[in-house]
């Protein structure tokens, strides 16, 4: 075989051994932690559903704001089945997807650079849920990368390839549409990517207007759901507010890897002050040093002039960043939805992609160690909590029923019911109209083995009403967070006649045996 040929297969086999050990933290985190609620509604909906019936969808967790990842999953699910594992595990081609990108940035010898980027908290812990973030992520990051090296090779082939991975990112998740804003806006900033696009309108024009106009259709698309309308119900339903100046400081929390050095997720759910920060105060000042840091490095570079196209190019990615997550908030305050972190992983690419330009824009190398060693001894501390630490751990619906099986007595389960029916299959709380006979699949899932009655113990007049027309005797009673923490008191009233004992405190769940006279 001639010398090249052998050559190029060696270093093909080289890239692919050294991505493999990227991704190994990634396939590390698809634990078999419990499925959570919106996650068991879209494995109901890939075993059950019809490939394209997804107009009808909005009850199962709104589908059908996220067309082209279920459309994925209920292919997957087909080959690989739809246990814990199965279900996770299609996040790993886009991890691996993610990782590739930011290799494409970082450039030639940017392997060192990238490996803590293989232990951010965001893609560790989304590897680790049956939903689209971590895809969306690694469309948006694919997306900069093709971009770039276009811009770099002048390849207009690239161009149709960044626009397919906006595309996806649209398709993927409603909220991909992050995505398209957030690069079109880094373009406008970008003055070197700007000058190009422009003075190569030719070659590059019939792939933005392709994307134009396939987006404009998918526009369409999503506002004939009426997603906006049913989020801002969903957030009335549950006395959530609108979104404002919070919820962006929480992305930057998340996004900066803060998720596993501050309190858990169901500690700050329950409410409190700032003194619940406190005993994490040595883990969040690390991740606070870790940040600081690399905005120092940013200045000195900048500074000193170094490889000022990289620097430029981080600054109109963050200034692009800055001006998409304000979109956003007015976006969310005049719709009255609430967004989370996760709904803005597009930006979190952005920020990735910022902290790796940083890091490579920097010549003095004990610096760059430096920068380097603080975001993989932060993040890798966040991602390890996040895995294996419970508290940090998912809502645990799996163990919940367990315990409530162990106890031989009625279960009343007054929480989200279909991650239940996943573990116990008593499917009361599915849509029907979405079950379409020939691709309902088998397996060992959705199997009713102990009844359950799923109850809505929400107010206390309906809910003494409900524990009164039960037979008398004794149950187990299993709470959901609403009524864990049941700040206007509805379940202490319900319950008030009712003697019993908690049986297991979990995350997100509370097994109570009561006895009704």
């Amino acid at each position: 075989m001639p010398e090249g040929i052998t050559g190029s297969r060696h270093r093909w086999l080289l890239y692919a051994a050294g991505l493999l050990l990227l991704l190994a933290p990634s396939f590390f985190a698809v634990s078999r932690q419990s499925l959570w609620p919106d996650e068991a509604a879209s494995a109901y909906f890939a075993g059950h559903a019809a490939l394209f019936q997804l107009p009808g969808a909005q009850d199962m967790a709104m589908a059908a704001q996220m067309p082209g990842y279920h459309v994925l999953l209920t292919l997957w699910v087909r080959l690989f089945g739809d246990s814990e594992f199965a279900l996770r595990a299609m996040n790993l081609p886009f991890a691996a997807l993610f990782l590739v990108s930011l290799l494409a940035l970082a450039g030639r010898g940017g392997w060192s650079l990238v490996v803590p980027f293989a232990f951010y908290p965001l893609l560790i812990y989304y590897v680790n849920e049956c939903r689209p973030y971590v895809a969306v992520m690694a469309c948006t990051a694919a997306a900069l990368a093709c971009l770039e090296r276009s811009r770099r090779d002048n390849s207009p082939g690239l161009i149709w390839a960044c626009a397919g991975f906006l595309l996806a990112a649209f398709c993927l998740h409603l909220l991909g549409a992050l995505a398209l804003g957030f690069v079109f806006v880094y373009c406008l900033l970008d003055g070197e990517t700007r000058r190009w696009l422009l003075g190569g309108w030719r070659n590059y024009g019939s792939a933005v207007a392709v994307l134009a106009v396939a987006s404009a259709g998918l526009l369409g698309y999503y506002r004939g759901l009426g997603i906006s309308q049913a989020a801002a119900t969903a957030a009335a339903a549950t006395g959530r507010a609108p979104s404002g100046w919070k919820n962006a400081a929480f992305f930057f929390y998340e996004v900066l890897g803060f998720d596993g050095l501050g309190p858990p997720r169901n500690q700050m759910r329950a409410g409190g002050n700032a003194t619940l920060f406190l005993p994490y105060s040595g883990w969040m000042a690390l991740g606070a040093l870790a940040a600081l840091f690399l905005a120092v490095v940013f200045v000195h570079n900048w500074r000193s002039r170094t490889k000022r196209a990289a620097l430029l190019m981080a600054g109109s990615m963050s200034a692009a960043i800055l001006l998409a997550l304000a979109g956003l908030t007015l976006g969310a305050r005049a719709l009255s939805f609430s967004f989370l972190g996760r709904h803005a992983m597009p930006l979190a690419a952005g920020v990735c992609s910022v902290l790796l330009l940083a890091l490579r824009s920097e010549k003095n190398s004990a610096l760059r160690l430096a920068g380097w060693t603080l975001l993989l001894v932060t993040w890798g501390a966040s991602s390890a909590h996040l895995v294996m630490s419970y508290p940090y751990g998912k809502d645990d619906a799996r163990t919940a029923l367990q315990i409530a099986r162990d106890s031989k007595l009625p279960i009343l389960w007054n929480a989200d019911g279909l991650n239940a029916n996943y573990y116990n299959g008593c499917e009361e709380a599915v849509a029907p109209s979405l079950v379409h006979p020939l691709l309902a699949g088998a397996g060992t899932h959705w199997v009713c083995t102990i009844p359950l009655r799923i109850l809505d113990l929400s107010g206390g007049v309906y809910a003494g009403r409900v524990l009164r027309s039960l037979p008398r005797g004794r149950y187990v009673l299993v709470l959901g967070k609403q009524d864990i923490y049941d700040p206007q008191g509805a379940l202490r009233e319900a319950i008030a006649d009712a003697p019993g004992r908690t049986l297991a405190q979990l995350n997100g769940y509370q097994v109570r045996e009561l006895e009704l006279h």
